[in-house]
């Protein structure tokens, strides 16, 4: 309901030649996330940043349509966030 944290993903759909990378941005709208992180079949590396409430991921070799999905876990909720990737030949 209203009040519970919320996950964001940026960008929301992506649009890349096939075994393109692309970086994701997952965000959550608590201060001190439990847990913040992305799934996905893809090969992924978290790119370090400062601060708590939000994580850049590489992923890479993307070969077909993927929708890797943001999740967060913070004190009044859980949350998830996909983000839609669209390859091209």
């Amino acid at each position: 309901g209203p009040g519970n944290a919320q996950t964001s993903v940026s960008p929301s759909k992506v649009i890349l030649p096939r075994g393109g990378s692309v970086l994701v941005t997952c965000s959550t709208s608590c201060d001190q996330p439990m847990l913040l992180g992305i799934e996905t079949p893809l090969p992924k590396k978290e790119l370090l940043l400062p601060g708590n409430n939000r994580k850049v991921y590489e992923l890479s070799n993307v070969q077909e349509d993927s929708q890797p999905m943001c999740y967060s876990n913070c004190p009044d909720g859980q949350s998830t966030a996909k983000t839609f990737l669209t390859v091209y030949w």
